[in-house]
């Protein structure tokens, strides 16, 4: 069977070097590397916070947090996902609704979009 990759991860020995230290600086979470981050992607993006969280699941859960999805919204994620964006819908008690996506791309189908959308989406 082969395998088929969804992407090549671009990862230098500078990078090694960089991750090897901070395993062997014995902080895994939180600590000086990830102030480190958070203050250097504020930079990177001219934002006003920046917050690491443990695993794009809770980012996810965070952000549909912040957007305020509540039971009886509905929100439109891709088919073609990672069951944790649509459990961090759920969480909210919100409902999923899943759109095909464009088979090139792998991204939503707008067409499947339009079909999809109806007043009591949130997002």
């Amino acid at each position: 069977m082969k395998n088929i990759r969804f992407s090549i991860p671009n990862i230098t020995n500078e990078d090694v070097k960089i991750v090897g230290k901070i395993l062997k600086s014995g902080w895994l979470t939180h600590g000086k590397y990830t102030t480190l981050f958070e203050e250097k992607f504020k930079e990177f993006t001219n934002s006003k916070y920046a917050v690491t969280v443990s695993s794009c699941t809770a980012a996810l859960h965070l952000t549909c947090l912040a957007s305020n999805f509540k039971k009886g919204d509905e929100v439109i994620v891709p088919a073609q996902t990672h069951a944790a964006t649509a459990h961090a819908v759920e969480y909210t008690g919100a409902k999923v609704i899943f759109a095909d996506v464009d088979s090139l791309s792998g991204n939503i189908n707008l067409e499947e979009l339009k079909k999809k959308l109806q007043k009591k989406q949130k997002v």
